[in-house]
């Protein structure tokens, strides 16, 4: 399921937010969740579970119906704040489109890369029935919370998987735009960042699944929309997570 939010997308702020209008219930069983309240509840909870909230990035598409953005944390645990931060990857909709859903992910602190899981930690209709968001929302970070030791143990395994000569990594590089994880007109711009980065690009030195998954990240900068940004991180991440976990089916 991918987090392709549609054409259109622009980044909002919270006040922004605010400003939005709500769509009136289509029947009883369409119960529209504001994006403000959603954030201002996500945001109470991370805080009263004595976390910080470093950066929060937000956008909109098809006339403000459909959110997605990321929350960049600090807070105890066992992630290496020197080298990443955890970060929530969320999405919801007022227009029954879309339901709430939130991936636990890193910001790769070197280059503020994003690398999502290949998991959702909570998948919900936000727009069918009775709701307890509060209730929702700290199951949800519950998860999260937990599942932050399994993406640092997924990016030691990326690590831990060389691809030796060009060849393997041209063949890996196949697969990517082959299975559409990115758009086919990023392929230059990930070989170069694999197989000439910058000297200062060092997330993107190493010859092993972790360099050809940070080129792949750094590419995704180059989108413009942020929906096709958002969407695109999830779907690498789940692409690599993949490689090292083959049990799992890569996320749509």
């Amino acid at each position: 399921m991918s987090l392709m939010l549609g054409a259109g997308s622009h980044v909002v702020t919270r006040d922004q937010l605010r400003q939005l209008p709500i769509p009136a219930a289509r029947g009883t069983r369409h119960q529209p969740i504001p994006h403000h309240v959603l954030i201002s509840t996500l945001t109470d909870q991370i805080l009263d579970r004595k976390w910080d909230i470093l950066t929060t990035s937000m956008g909109v598409a098809s006339g403000g119906a459909r959110l997605f953005g990321t929350m960049t944390l600090r807070g105890p645990g066992s992630m290496d704040a020197k080298e990443m931060n955890p970060t929530l990857g969320f999405r919801s909709s007022t227009d029954s489109a879309l339901s709430i859903r939130m991936i636990v992910g890193a910001s790769v602190t070197v280059c503020d890369n994003l690398q999502f899981s290949g998991e959702f930690v909570l998948r919900r209709k936000s727009t069918t029935g009775l709701l307890d968001l509060p209730g929702l929302i700290n199951e949800g970070l519950d998860r999260f919370m937990g599942g932050m030791d399994g993406v640092a143990r997924d990016v030691h395994r990326l690590k831990d998987v060389p691809l030796g000569s060009d060849e393997v990594a041209k063949s890996r590089l196949f697969d990517i735009f082959n299975q559409d994880v990115l758009p086919l007109h990023l392929l230059p711009k990930v070989s170069e960042l694999y197989f000439d980065p910058a000297e200062d690009h060092t997330d993107c030195h190493p010859r092993s699944l972790w360099g050809l998954n940070n080129a792949c990240t750094r590419a995704v900068h180059l989108l413009k929309k942020p929906a096709a940004k958002f969407a695109a991180s999830q779907l690498v991440g789940g692409h690599f997570n993949s490689l090292i976990h083959p049990e799992l089916e890569r996320v749509h």
